[in-house]
């Protein structure tokens, strides 16, 4: 063998065992990405996918190198060309895809609080709560009743004859004559005991208790 066949075999040996450890590398790169990335689904996979082709076209291009080992240096100097040209084009690839993921996957992070937000801003203030109180010719129905601040209570006249809704302690309201069928609202604005009672028939009591 001559000076410069030996020369050339040498250069294939270390050419050799550099694409074994850019094999090892990419091969840990495609762990790391299938790891840090799996919600990506499909997306991480294909990143792992082209690590593995760039890993094999490493592979592929150390072998034409030991197989020109016995050609001249030339041909030797061309395979370490085709070898880092290939090499360096399945590793962009790759990483392109894998920015293209984590980009999608920050961008989707960012929205969701937006969405939340707007969804807040959307949804209509609560309405408060309502408590019906019929108004019969000889009672209040329920006769006592428990709301919360903020809460409208709705008397209706249920009778035959005319009634009225008057406060007597707890607050200051007063329907005047409620005619059968018509109704008369009160909202309770402050916490304590509200009693009430029918002018036109002082024994029809009733209580509202708010909390």
């Amino acid at each position: 063998m001559t000076d410069e066949q030996e020369s050339s075999t040498g250069v294939a040996d270390t050419l050799t065992r550099s694409a074994e450890m850019v094999g090892t590398a990419l091969g840990t790169a495609t762990r790391v990405a299938s790891n840090t990335m799996d919600a990506a689904g499909t997306a991480a996979a294909g990143v792992a996918d082209t690590a593995q082709a760039a890993g094999t076209s490493v592979a592929s291009a150390a072998g034409a190198v030991v197989a020109s080992a016995a050609k001249p240096r030339r041909a030797v100097r061309r395979a370490v060309k085709r070898v880092a040209k290939r090499a360096t084009r399945a590793v962009k690839v790759a990483a392109r895809k894998a920015k293209k993921v984590v980009g999608r996957k920050t961008a989707a992070k960012k929205t969701a609080p937006r969405k939340a937000a707007s969804a807040r801003k959307a949804a209509p203030a609560p309405k408060a709560a309502g408590t019906a109180v019929s108004v019969q010719d000889n009672s209040f129905s329920p006769a006592t009743i428990k709301v919360a601040k903020g809460d409208t209570v709705t008397f209706t006249n249920e009778g035959a004859i005319d009634h009225t809704v008057t406060a007597t302690s707890g607050a200051k309201f007063d329907s005047g004559s409620l005619a059968p069928g018509a109704t008369f609202k009160f909202t309770a604005e402050k916490a304590g005991t509200v009693s009430y009672v029918c002018t036109f028939h002082p024994g029809m009591q009733g209580t509202i208790e708010v909390n």
